[in-house]
């Protein structure tokens, strides 16, 4: 037998026998990242894989799915702090129950009980930097007086964890670029669709003469990017054109917002609140055109790549989005994409080009073709399990 096929061996035979645990205060425990991809690819290498995560529903109860053990603990009353400090305690006693081996944290918050657990219990730490964190809390949630000094210590304490922590993983390159200097181990796991995802994106694939929708808005959004789009919608009608659009995970307050603001104009607008992971790609492929809209002007930006565009495109969907640093990386030779900036008249002009594209259905294919070449979980599974394969056999 050689190197290679030993070394092979005896990581399935220390797989087998390790207990994982994803640990998550401010995520919910069915995180398309935390469980869809990460947990599920441990599982299935052959691990002992846990998720600790939040839930808003107290019927939610512990069990296993697709090979992995779920733990929703339910989140307390109040805003996103409340959900990420007063919620970290009650999940790390129950991360704790789990008896993991390793601990793979995935909030701020946690780092300092990731330390106790690395060097009170002497269990084996990753930490996972899903956003530049530290320009991200200079956006919001604090007074403004005390953001730049929040913010310089939570970079500071990011620094420090990252020297002691077994492995450290960020999703994009400028993140992992921060952290190689003084972090043991960097992996850049790119938030890349599921193999899951393009098998419910396969099944759920229409001509795009055949989609009832011309655009798809997918996943959160902040009132100010709502008015941005609402103004592109109105230079596309001051342009004669009016197109139906469908919004997918949008809160009530915000959408209450929407339609009142839409007027008139809200027949044309579909909008839905959160929705099961696994119905997305049957909702996305309804629309001809998947849009992303960012102000460039936020700095923790310049380093994010929304899953939302490599869902649309495995879906079929050429994208228009604005110009983030990583995403023009990505997408800038693509046929299928459209990068532009924030401003509502420049936005509107590719929105409509995309949309009624006189060979849509070349296009849409181009999109697919792409996402599965280029923007799929496999790779990035292959670097998770070599990442822990290398901390398990230290």
């Amino acid at each position: 037998m050689s190197n290679r096929e030993q070394t092979g061996l005896l990581a399935c035979r220390n797989r087998r026998r390790t207990v994982v645990c994803h640990v998550a205060s401010g995520h919910p425990w069915w995180d398309p990242r935390i469980f869809g991809r990460e947990a599920v690819s441990l599982a299935r290498a052959g691990y002992e894989v846990h998720v600790v995560g939040g839930t808003d529903t107290a019927s939610d109860q512990a069990h296993r799915r697709d090979g992995v053990w779920m733990h929703p603990a339910l989140w307390p009353r109040g805003g996103r702090i409340q959900k990420l400090i007063g919620h970290g305690w009650k999940v790390l006693k129950a991360a704790m129950k789990t008896k993991a081996e390793i601990y793979h944290v995935h909030e701020p918050v946690l780092m300092l009980a990731g330390i106790w657990l690395k060097f009170a219990l002497r269990r084996k730490v990753i930490l996972d930097v899903h956003e530049d964190n530290a320009l991200l809390l200079k956006r919001d949630y604090l007074p403004k007086p005390v953001l730049a000094l929040a913010s310089w210590v939570l970079g500071g304490l990011e620094r420090f964890c990252a020297k002691r922590f077994d492995a450290l993983i960020t999703v994009t390159e400028p993140l992992g670029r921060k952290f190689r200097p003084f972090a043991r181990r960097v992996a850049v796991l790119h938030n890349f669709p599921s193999d899951e995802f393009f098998q419910q994106a396969r099944k759920a694939w229409r001509n795009p003469e055949n989609r009832p929708y011309d655009l798809v808005h997918l996943g959160t959004l902040r009132r100010e990017r709502v008015e941005q789009l609402i103004r592109v919608d109105e230079a596309l009608v001051a342009d004669g054109r009016s197109y139906r659009w469908l919004f997918i995970g949008v809160p009530e307050e915000l959408a209450q917002f929407m339609r009142q603001r839409l007027g008139d104009s809200a027949q044309r607008f579909e909008i839905l609140g959160k929705v099961k992971h696994e119905e997305v790609a049957e909702l996305v492929a309804g629309a001809k055109v998947g849009v992303n809209f960012h102000r460039l002007d936020e700095p923790h930006l310049w380093v994010a790549i929304p899953l939302k565009l490599f869902e649309y495109m495995a879906c079929g969907l050429p994208v228009v989005s604005t110009a983030l640093p990583e995403v023009v990386r990505l997408l800038g030779e693509e046929p299928s994409a459209r990068l532009v900036s924030h401003e509502v008249d420049e936005y509107a002009a590719a929105v409509r080009e995309m949309v009624e594209h006189p060979d849509r259905d070349r296009l849409s294919r181009r999109a697919r073709e792409a996402a599965i070449a280029r923007f799929s979980w496999a790779s990035e599974e292959r670097k998770l399990l070599a990442l822990y394969d290398e901390v398990v056999s230290e």
